[in-house]
């Protein structure tokens, strides 16, 4: 399972997980409802490829997520590792999605053809929305995990 150590919650009104790049997503959370905060590479999983972080909000499902300075071809394998090891825990029951913030990218991925060929994936194998966006400010957890694009 996932070790305590690696595990926060807070109800406050803005979720922010960070890395040591500088790169964030801040979640609003207006209802101040609890949510759990998973910190992945380095602490659950340690030397191997993995996501930074999993935003839980209990009963309703799991956002794992990316924080990328600029290599989203790479951040794809982390999420998926994320996913995985999800996957392998038993911890599949909630619906999922994936979030990669990638603040130096050059254009905006999402497009391209390989960006689409990566949500197609994520969504066959793991039933997870992706989401690559450039702007990590005032996400929306629900959004992300209901929305197609």
């Amino acid at each position: 399972m996932i070790p305590e150590k690696c595990v926060s919650e807070t109800n406050d009104s803005r979720i922010s997980l960070n890395d040591k790049q500088s790169v964030s997503a801040i979640f609003l959370n207006p209802g101040r409802v609890l949510h759990r905060c998973i910190r992945f590479d380095g602490c659950v999983v340690k030397n191997k490829t993995a996501c930074d972080w999993i935003l839980e909000k209990p009963g309703v499902g799991r956002i794992v997520v990316e924080l990328k300075g600029r290599d989203v071809p790479h951040a794809i394998e982390q999420v998926e590792a994320g996913l995985n090891h999800l996957k392998d825990i038993g911890m599949r029951e909630l619906k999922l999605a994936a979030l990669i913030v990638c603040t130096r990218y050059s254009s905006h991925p999402t497009f391209t053809t390989s960006m689409q060929k990566a949500k197609n994936k994520l969504a066959k194998i793991h039933k997870a929305r992706l989401h690559i966006t450039k702007d990590g400010r005032d996400l929306n957890f629900e959004a992300l995990l209901n929305s197609s694009s």
